[in-house]
């Protein structure tokens, strides 16, 4: 099932302002599309067409969110990304205090970027590690 949310949106010409449909997958379709997202493979959309990544941003729970957008259909889907687990923050916390390179757990070769106190993986939003 498809959860069906409305954003308000700026128009740039006019900055006249608009509600713009954003629908949520269900939650096997975001467990699919999130496991290909970890590859760095192609998103298919349910509409037929290929996702296109629009916005990447963290939630102040730790977690992430991603806004896409079907390549065929234009339709705007709403990608909830997990937190991250205690596991992952241990571990990123024991790299931290050795002074090591930090990385993604879920992603490939993808490092993680402070962003004021916190420790956060650009390409899923995710929330790793906050400094003391």
């Amino acid at each position: 099932m498809i959860e069906r949310k409305f954003a308000m949106v700026n128009k740039s010409e006019n900055d006249a302002v608009t509600e713009e449909e954003i629908l949520h997958l269900s939650p096997s379709q975001a467990r699919r599309l999130l496991g290909l997202y970890y590859e760095d493979v192609s998103l298919p959309s349910p509409a037929g067409g290929i996702f296109q990544i629009l916005r990447v941003k963290s939630e102040d729970d730790g977690s992430g969110i991603m806004l896409l957008e079907c390549g065929s259909s234009s339709l705007r889907y709403l990608l909830k990304i997990p937190k991250a687990k205690r596991a992952e923050k241990k571990d990123i916390q024991t790299r931290l205090k050795k002074g090591e390179q930090l990385w993604c757990p879920r992603h490939s070769l993808q490092s993680l970027h402070r962003v004021g106190d916190k420790y956060v993986c650009r390409k899923c939003g995710v929330v790793y590690a906050i400094s003391k």
